[in-house]
């Protein structure tokens, strides 16, 4: 399985009233879509608090997306180029987590 593409879309979102939580005012608020090459997706929110989406999407798109797509001048080093070990990555996380 390789990673396709990588992209963020923001906007902001909107307190609608008493059905809504957080502050009144817009709030921005991204969501990271990673495609592969077998027609898996994954998505995920990202929001505050933290550095906010923003400064998340940068970091994104300018670092980790060349970095995942084998681009040979990525900001940290070469880029992967190869398949990347599913089972490998999935059995540290597992590791970690247990």
């Amino acid at each position: 399985m390789r990673i396709t593409d990588i992209t963020v879309v923001l906007h902001e979102r909107r307190h609608t009233g008493s059905a809504s939580f957080g502050p009144a005012r817009p709030v921005p608020l991204g969501v990271l879509r990673i495609q592969t090459d077998e027609g898996i997706e994954g998505n995920a929110f990202l929001s505050n608090p933290g550095p906010g989406p923003v400064q998340i999407a940068d970091q994104v798109v300018n670092v980790v997306k060349p970095w995942l797509l084998g681009d040979v001048h990525a900001p940290v080093g070469p880029g992967l180029g190869a398949e990347i070990d599913w089972d490998l990555i999935n059995s540290a996380v597992i590791g970690i987590a247990a």
